[in-house]
């Protein structure tokens, strides 16, 4: 996790987990060499799930939001599922934040809008966040477990008798 020293670099202000704010994205394939677009992305309500680093590099992982109709639900899917929550949240209708297409954006990356956070979530969707981060806990220490190094024990061969 990052230390307070990174939060001046975090896009519009202090962002903290479970802030709701915009940023442009998806990324096209229709990217130029000079990094512009020929159909700039979208603005986009995004989810903070927490802050990291990779390598010495500060990280936000953020969830993005879509729209909740005729998708199947996840266990890592943090739902707001009518128009007075999704109000009290900041957004304008319901959204729910896939945490499992989560991404990596760098603290300092234009990709965020300017004065970014919109909202927090409410109490409701704070229990299903607790939930979600639990699983992506449990997740992370699987796979640490998988990438230790085994242990070679030395077991000495033995002497051939002439």
């Amino acid at each position: 996790m990052l230390h307070d020293r990174y939060l001046r670099l975090l896009p519009g202000g202090q962002l903290k987990p479970g802030d709701i704010f915009l940023m442009r994205f998806p990324y096209g394939s229709d990217r130029k060499r000079d990094g512009e677009f020929d159909i700039p992305p979208g603005t986009r309500p995004c989810l903070l799930l927490s802050r990291g680093l990779i390598g010495d590099a500060p990280m936000n992982i953020v969830a993005p939001g879509v729209s909740p109709e005729g998708r199947l639900l996840r266990a890592d899917d943090i739902i707001i599922a009518d128009d007075d929550q999704a109000a009290a949240c900041g957004l304008y209708r319901p959204t729910m934040f896939r945490a499992s297409h989560r991404l990596f954006i760098a603290t300092g990356s234009d990709l965020f809008e300017r004065n970014a956070r919109i909202g927090r979530l409410g109490p409701a969707q704070r229990e299903q966040f607790e939930a979600v981060e639990k699983l992506l806990a449990t997740a992370r220490r699987e796979v640490r477990s998988r990438l230790r190094p085994r242990v070679a024990i030395y077991r000495p061969k033995p002497l051939i008798q002439p």
